[in-house]
């Protein structure tokens, strides 16, 4: 947990934040019966402004804006049984 960002000079000793590389991982489980279905997307609202996503560990997003919903069709990505999610937010350069 960080403390409040907007209290005192938090702001600025919390500036690492954006200076390191997150990940985000999650294991999920699909059935037969899902995959049946004709279109399968993926929606993510509010990815940070830059984040690469990855499903089954095949590249199906480069985000490049935090203000816009993303939708991809990850049916031919997807496997009956376990899948992996994954979403890598670089790291920003400071700025000099």
């Amino acid at each position: 947990m960080i403390p409040d960002p907007y209290m005192r000079d938090n702001e600025s000793k919390l500036q690492w934040i954006g200076e390191v590389g997150w990940e985000y991982r999650t294991i999920f489980r699909f059935d037969e019966k899902n995959l049946a279905w004709s279109h399968i997307d993926l929606v993510s609202k509010g990815l940070d402004t830059y984040a690469n996503v990855y499903l089954n560990d095949s590249l199906i997003l480069v985000a490049d804006n935090m203000f816009r919903e993303w939708y991809v069709d990850i049916k031919r990505f997807l496997h009956t049984g376990t899948n992996t999610l994954q979403i890598q937010f670089p790291a920003i350069i400071p700025r000099k």
